[in-house]
């Protein structure tokens, strides 16, 4: 058996000039509307603050809102920078996505860029931001797949 080849979407939502954001959410929707309505596998979109690199910084809004236009693409926030969200918070919004796309939601978590500067933007020490990643990737495994969540650690 072979397998089918998938193709997916990769999309920052940068800043388009001259364009208000009004305009540019919905001409992204309509994109992700089409593919979904092509048989793309997944649209997958980054997650950055304060950068020209997108103008959707919230991910779970903005995938939400495109998990009520579409049907069959699989709709993933990559990456969910883990120090910068406190994992609880992670958790809540991970479930309501899941249920808002009736299970097309795939997840990606990771430390953020190595630069610092988004998490030095949130008054965190980029030094920390690897056992903050660690520890709330713990959680949210937990938190997860089991039905009590317990932790201690130093960050939460």
């Amino acid at each position: 058996m072979v397998n089918q080849l998938k193709i997916g979407i990769f999309d920052h939502v940068e800043r388009l000039p001259n364009t208000p954001l009004s305009t540019q959410y919905r001409q992204r929707t309509s994109l992700v509307q089409l593919a979904d309505e092509l048989g793309f596998y997944s649209y997958h979109v980054a997650e950055h603050h304060h950068s020209p690199l997108t103008v959707a910084p919230v991910q779970g809004t903005y995938l939400g809102a495109l998990a009520l236009v579409t049907e069959r693409i699989k709709l993933c926030p990559l990456v969910y920078v883990l120090p910068l969200h406190h994992p609880i918070r992670t958790i809540e919004e991970i479930c309501m996505l899941d249920n808002m796309t009736e299970g097309r939601l795939e997840v990606g978590f990771g430390r953020g860029a190595p630069v610092g500067d988004e998490l030095e933007m949130w008054g965190g020490n980029p030094n920390d931001s690897d056992d903050i990643y660690e520890e709330s990737l713990q959680v949210i495994i937990q938190g997860l797949t089991n039905d009590f969540l317990s932790f201690s650690g130093n960050h939460f």
